[in-house]
């Protein structure tokens, strides 16, 4: 299993890079020359001198001076260049960042509550929830790094008798994001790679033993939608596996992968 997991990590994270190096969605080319078509059929060209943060209003530095510009009221824009193809008005998000001169991704980092709940697949298998937090540092605006932590449990153990409790446990682990968009709704793909440690183990004459120490492995899609306030809500479904281990009444142990369809529901601030 490990050559695979290695595989998608880089696949996913190769993709995305080249995505985020496509010339069309990065910034810093340098050239703030634009020329912006309105809706009273008039056209209106010059340097870019400043965007507001909202992208509402663009202030040019045109032959006649400075003149601002009420964004909504453009339709198409191109650069000011000969050959140059008028195109339908860009988002005000990618239009800042082509042409503001004091554009800054401003969103590197990610912190964020989690809460998810598994419903198990297969044989030996639990539904699972879990509670946690996860920091991540953007590489670029698609590519995300990151660490996190949650607390969690399995459900309806068998301890014999017909009784069933609960275990719980404390995780730990690494994460990898990657977004499609880098604005507004935001799919993105994801991957966890962690261990479990314990905080309880049960034991029973009539039952078995069971332990949910062992490795975590997550995979995950889904869509962040991006306020205003960089805060950012996401909703994403992912299959999950949970290495435990068994010992049966006959004093045999084996060790096994849970598996759960998990769904899971964040609040991540970025800044």
């Amino acid at each position: 299993m490990k050559p695979l997991l290695i595989s998608t990590w880089l696949v996913l994270a190769l993709c995305l890079s080249a995505h985020a190096q496509n010339p069309e969605a990065t910034a810093g080319t340098g050239n703030r020359s634009v020329q912006m078509k309105l809706r009273n059929g008039s056209t209106v060209a010059g340097n870019v001198l400043y965007v507001s943060p909202d992208g509402k209003i663009v202030e040019l530095q045109t032959a006649s001076g400075n003149q601002p510009v009420w964004y909504n009221d453009v339709t198409a824009v191109r650069r000011d260049r000969e050959g140059k193809r008028w195109r339908e008005r860009p988002h005000p998000w990618t239009f800042r960042q082509r042409y503001d001169p004091q554009w800054e991704d401003p969103c590197r980092w990610e912190f964020g509550f989690y809460g998810d709940y598994g419903f198990g697949v297969g044989a030996d298998s639990k539904d699972r929830y879990e509670v946690g937090i996860n920091l991540r540092y953007g590489v670029n605006q698609y590519l995300f790094l990151g660490v996190g932590g949650g607390i969690n449990s399995m459900r309806d153990i068998n301890k014999g008798m017909s009784k069933k409790v609960n275990t719980t446990g404390c995780a730990v682990f690494a994460d990898i994001r990657g977004y499609f968009r880098n604005h507004g709704v935001r799919p993105f793909l994801d991957m966890r790679i962690g261990y479990n440690f314990p905080t309880s183990t049960y034991d029973d004459d009539k039952s078995r033993i069971f332990t949910d120490k062992g490795v975590l492995v997550r995979f995950a899609g889904g869509a962040a939608v991006v306020d205003r306030s960089d805060i950012a809500y996401s909703l994403s479904v992912g299959y999950q596996m949970q290495s435990v281990k068994l010992t049966e009444l006959n004093k045999k142990s084996r060790r096994t992968m849970s598996g759960a369809l998990a769904l899971q529901l964040a609040i991540t601030f970025r800044w």
